[in-house]
C-alpha cells in the first residue's frame, strides 16, 4: 500500500453534496466525471490531506444505490493506492483475503480497481487502485 488515495462518499445527489463540501467547507472541486463502467457520477474534491470521491449512482441495481438504500448517505469506501494491482491481489489472496469481484474493474480515469470484501476488513469496504500510466 503506497498511500490512501481517496475516501468515497455515497450520496443521492452530487450537486447537493457539493453545497456542503465546496460551498460550506471551502474544499476545492477538481472535476465531476461520469464513470459509465460503474454506472456512477463522481465529484473529486481536494481535502486537507487527500481526495474525497463523492459518488452518485445512476441505476437502481448499482451497488452504491444498494448501499444508500441500506445505510443512507455516508462513507462508502476507503481507497489505497498500490503500485502493481495484480501482484498485490495475488499476495492478498494467498493470505486468505477475498474480493467483491474476481477480476479488477475500471474506475475513474481508467484506473484498474478492485474491492476487498468487507468481511475481511472488519466491515470496511476497501478499494485498491493502481495509478493510470
Amino acid at each position: 500500500m503506497k498511500k490512501i488515495d481517496h475516501i468515497g462518499i455515497a450520496v443521492h445527489s452530487v450537486e447537493k453534496a457539493l453545497d456542503c463540501y465546496q460551498e460550506t467547507l471551502g474544499l476545492e472541486l477538481t472535476e465531476i466525471i461520469d464513470i459509465p463502467e460503474r454506472q456512477i457520477k463522481a465529484a473529486m474534491v481536494n481535502g486537507v490531506n487527500g481526495c474525497l470521491e463523492i459518488i452518485e449512482p445512476w441505476e437502481e441495481n448499482e451497488p452504491v444505490r444498494k448501499f444508500l438504500q441500506k445505510r443512507g448517505e455516508g462513507i462508502h469506501h476507503m481507497a489505497f493506492q498500490v503500485q502493481n494491482l495484480e501482484k498485490t491481489v495475488g499476495e492478498l489472496r494467498a493470505k486468505g483475503v477475498t474480493f467483491v469481484s474476481e477480476a479488477p474493474l475500471t474506475g475513474a480515469h481508467e484506473r484498474k480497481i478492485i474491492f476487498i470484501s468487507p468481511e475481511c476488513s472488519h466491515g470496511v469496504l476497501i478499494e485498491l487502485c493502481e495509478p493510470a500510466d
